[in-house]
C-alpha cells in the first residue's frame, strides 16, 4: 500500500505519458534496431498505467487507469503549468487526484507488488516530471 505525489507538465496540448504502478520486474526484448530494453506495454500490461493525456476520450484522458478505470473528470491545467498528481494504492483500491480533485476511483485486480515508472510516450512531445514523493501505507 502506498501513496505517490508527484508533479508533472507537458510542452503541448497533445503530449502524451503516463505513471505506471506496480508492474513487476520486465524482461528483456530486443527491439529492430537490435537493442534490448524494457517495454512501456509490459507495464501497462502487467501492472496499471495512470493516463497523462489532456485531449483524450474519458478511457485514455488524465487520471484514467489502463486497463479499466475511466477519468470522467477534467482538473488539470492548462500547458506548461505544472499540475499534482496524488495516487493511493490500497489493496486493490486506487484513488487519483489531479490537483486536489479525486478524478478516478478503481477496483483493479493485479499484483499488489511492484514498480514505479514514468513514461515520455514519444519524441515529439515532452513531459515534465518533479517532486515525485512515496509514502509506504499501512
Amino acid at each position: 500500500n502506498f501513496k505517490l505525489q508527484l508533479q508533472w507538465r507537458t510542452s503541448h496540448r497533445r503530449s502524451n505519458s503516463g505513471v505506471f504502478i506496480r508492474f513487476p520486474k520486465l524482461p528483456k526484448i530486443t527491439f529492430t534496431d537490435g537493442k534490448k530494453r524494457n517495454g512501456y506495454l509490459d507495464a501497462a500490461g502487467t501492472g496499471y498505467e495512470v493516463q497523462l493525456f489532456d485531449p483524450g476520450p474519458p478511457d485514455h484522458r488524465t487520471g484514467t487507469i489502463i486497463p479499466g478505470g475511466p477519468c470522467e473528470k477534467k482538473s488539470w491545467r492548462p500547458v506548461g503549468e505544472w499540475n499534482q498528481m496524488e495516487i493511493t494504492a490500497r489493496g486493490h483500491m486506487y484513488t487519483v487526484k489531479v490537483n486536489g480533485v479525486v478524478v478516478n476511483e478503481f477496483e483493479g485486480n493485479r499484483a499488489l507488488e511492484g514498480y514505479i515508472g514514468v513514461q515520455n510516450h514519444d519524441l515529439d512531445t515532452k513531459t515534465y516530471f518533479r517532486n515525485l514523493r512515496v509514502k509506504e501505507l499501512p
